[in-house]
């Protein structure tokens, strides 16, 4: 807006609401027509959360990836997929293990400290049961495949990257942080073992997840 804040709209929401935040984030308004939603519990940030988070987080580079993840013995494992490829089914029917946390069944957070790359849970999930804040350093990234025979089988970089691009949230509208979270893909896929996985249900999935 002509103060250089940054403004988000969701017009197709029921009431149509706006928030207006500061360039970095520290403060902010939500407007909007809320009287008929007062006689109901009513959260005015719902759909928009996640924009807004999107768009803090690619301050420091850092993304939300359409993704599911698993914590086991402290080291992370993304799963990509996009929907309908198996991410909550996945997640949902991994053998039980003393040490696994459910980061999310669709979304994390990707983030980058110390010459690191981590993974964190986030509040936004299909099950509230497959749901945790934990973060932990990311160890592998698996893209989900139905199409292939081998259970795990490593995948290149640049394949891997290109899958990152169809599923990070990238806020493409701030050109000039777009380069900077593409590298930020690039530099991860380029360091971190990449495979792809296939998966039958009632299969032990997780052992060749932690072999790879």
């Amino acid at each position: 807006d002509p103060l250089g804040r940054i403004v988000f709209f969701q017009p197709r929401e029921t009431p149509p609401r706006w928030v207006v935040v500061d360039q970095d984030f520290q403060v902010g308004e939500v407007w909007g027509n809320f009287s008929p939603e007062i006689k109901a519990p009513f959260y005015p940030l719902q759909y928009i959360d996640i924009v807004l988070f999107a768009n803090w987080l690619a301050r420091y580079d850092d993304l939300i990836l359409h993704a599911a993840g698993i914590a086991i013995d402290e080291m992370g494992y993304a799963f990509i997929g996009a929907s309908g490829w198996g991410k909550s089914t996945l997640v949902a029917n991994l053998p039980q293990h003393p040490n696994l946390t459910i980061l999310g069944d669709d979304q994390i957070i990707l983030r980058y400290f110390d010459g690191h790359f981590w993974i964190f849970g986030t509040p936004w999930h299909l099950n509230p049961d497959f749901c945790s804040p934990l973060g932990v350093p990311l160890e592998k990234i698996f893209f989900l495949n139905r199409n292939i025979r081998q259970p795990v089988s490593p995948e290149k970089a640049i394949n891997g990257i290109t899958q990152l691009m169809q599923t990070a949230f990238i806020p493409y509208y701030r050109l000039y942080k777009v380069e900077s979270l593409l590298n930020r893909l690039a530099t991860m896929a380029e360091n971190t073992p990449l495979f792809t996985l296939s998966y039958q249900l009632g299969t032990d999935i997780l052992t060749e997840i932690l072999a790879a």
